[in-house]
């Protein structure tokens, strides 16, 4: 049990840092896009937008950019910086 309790302080330790960010993709006419692909830039943590167009992902840092990608549109890439509602259009 002693060995449980210190594997589970070291991991959340580790993650301390961590943080989720959310928002909604909009496509220029303000409708909003499903389906787009949110990548954490520089890791494989990413998402896909739901059908109103909303995405939450982990950042680990105020560096961290996010990738916005979708078929038929230019990729966009943000800083997250401190913002935890971060839409995009």
């Amino acid at each position: 049990m002693k060995q449980l309790i210190i594997l589970l302080s070291t991991l959340l330790a580790l993650n301390v840092n961590a943080r989720y960010v959310n928002g909604t993709v909009y496509a220029e006419g303000g409708q909003t896009l499903d389906g787009v692909n949110v990548i954490n830039k520089g890791t494989s943590i990413g998402t896909t937008t739901d059908i109103n167009g909303f995405y939450s992902i982990e950042v680990a840092s105020e560096e961290s950019v996010l990738v916005f990608s979708f078929v038929g549109y230019e990729t966009k890439k943000m800083k997250v910086g401190k913002m935890k509602v971060l839409d995009v259009t």
